[in-house]
């Protein structure tokens, strides 16, 4: 006798088929979602997927890679920018890789791109290179350590059990971790073009860690802006943007597909921003478009 399946198994059935047919249009992550909540689907565990042209093994549970699995697409005109900014031959640094978003889609769309791309969690790390194996990608290099100002080891701090994109770091055992500078200084990195950057309230860490490196390549970067998780690593916005700005640098944000100056910068009461930080010698002719 063949095996009936719950409405629930055929609701999420309907709901995947919906995610991986029918073409990305506005709404579609807010009707999924609307979804899943009103039958209360859930999935746990290892699931193999095709998403964004690549393979991918995720877990639907985990607050970071539901997204995806559920909806097909995640933090699209954000990778669309990064992506038209690159020019041939680009040297890409995504600094708090997670399980691969970026780093993958970015490699993938731009195969004359270097990705270089770090993640410090063991756990997570797992998962990236997983990914990455499922895809075989020749430009993409992953690296198992965090970058911040020092060198050594950090704890992997789990902020929400939930969600694997919310691991911060702190001082003592269990990860490899150094600077940028000294990074760059090993490997012997020549060029770096773009920084993409969410280490949860880390990035301050990273700058100081960093300051060389990006006096000398001043790569554009987008940086999350979180005000909760900076001020749990003990930093502030202005403690991010700071530096950059007696550096020289320009901060802009994302409206869809246009980059537009962020004025006025955020203040500790906004909410995750994506901060788009470029160097007017390196500004690009696209930029405003």
């Amino acid at each position: 006798m063949d095996q009936v399946m719950s409405g629930n198994e055929l609701t999420s059935r309907a709901l995947l088929w919906y995610t991986e047919n029918l073409p990305w249009h506005r709404g579609k992550s807010k009707l999924i979602f609307a979804v899943k909540d009103t039958f209360s689907l859930h999935l746990d565990g290892d699931q193999k997927v095709d998403r964004l042209g690549l393979h991918w093994v995720l877990n639907p549970s985990d607050h970071s890679e539901g997204y995806l699995f559920w909806v097909g697409n995640c933090d699209l005109w954000e990778r669309y920018h990064i992506q038209r900014l690159l020019t041939k031959g680009s040297v890409l640094f995504d600094i708090g890789t997670n399980f691969g978003l970026y780093a993958l889609t970015l490699a993938y769309n731009r195969p004359e791109t270097t990705v270089h791309c770090f993640e410090p969690n063991p756990v997570t790390y797992a998962r990236l290179t997983r990914n990455i194996s499922l895809n075989q990608l020749p430009n993409l290099h992953p690296h198992p350590v965090g970058l911040g100002d020092w060198e050594g080891t950090a704890c992997v701090i789990n902020n929400n059990d939930g969600n694997s994109g919310a691991v911060s770091l702190g001082e003592g055992q269990g990860t490899v971790i150094t600077t940028l500078d000294q990074f760059c200084e090993d490997n012997r990195i020549e060029r770096i073009d773009f920084i993409k950057v969410d280490i949860e309230g880390f990035e301050a860490r990273l700058l100081k860690g960093g300051r060389r490196s990006l006096e000398r390549f001043k790569p554009m970067m987008q940086l999350e802006l979180n005000p909760p998780a900076l001020a749990r690593a003990g930093a502030s916005v202005d403690d991010v943007l700071g530096p950059l700005k007696s550096c020289g640098y320009e901060f802009y944000q994302s409206e869809r597909d246009r980059i537009v100056p962020m004025e006025p910068l955020p203040k500790i009461a906004d909410y995750l921003v994506n901060c788009i930080a470029v160097h007017p010698q390196n500004r690009p002719a696209n930029l405003a478009h």
